[in-house]
């Protein structure tokens, strides 16, 4: 069984690639959220510097890693009463996260640390059932986020 599915753009071509031993076997569907990497997109940021954002947005939230074999840092962000957990993926630069109600949760979350780490960024969004890239708009609230996640 896969343990984790990673869809995402590379030199023009979606590439599916499994990573075995990720822990991410949740029953569910994920949402990833990559730099478009078809209009130039990449992240430069760290997981070390996530995981520092994380903390320092949300006093409370921590964050565990980098795991091997894939740099996985797992962030536990605690959004006032609010808590998701979100995986950062230095190799692949993807942040991953379960679906959950409310998706603003993690949509906050997401508008936050990228809006911090990397504002200029061509980023998209996807799901493990679809695979078919959507623009993230980092100037989006998390409502509309959630929305567009939700439908």
């Amino acid at each position: 069984m896969l343990d984790f599915l990673m869809a995402r753009h590379l030199s023009s071509s979606l590439v599916i690639r499994t990573v075995a031993g990720s822990g991410l076997d949740n029953v569910g569907a994920k949402y990833f959220v990559s730099p478009d990497q078809e209009d130039g997109g990449s992240w430069s940021f760290t997981a070390d510097q996530i995981a520092q954002t994380t903390i320092e947005l949300w006093p409370g939230s921590s964050a565990t890693g980098p795991f091997p074999p894939h740099g996985a840092v797992e962030l536990n962000a605690a959004v006032g009463d609010a808590h998701c957990v979100l995986t950062f993926y230095s190799e692949g630069q993807a942040l991953v996260f379960a679906d959950q109600d409310p998706l603003t949760t993690p949509a906050r979350i997401i508008l936050s640390l990228l809006n911090v780490l990397a504002p200029d960024t061509p980023t998209v969004w996807y799901t493990d059932a679809d695979a078919t890239p959507m623009d993230l708009d980092l100037t989006v609230d998390a409502a509309q986020l959630a929305e567009e996640l939700g439908s």
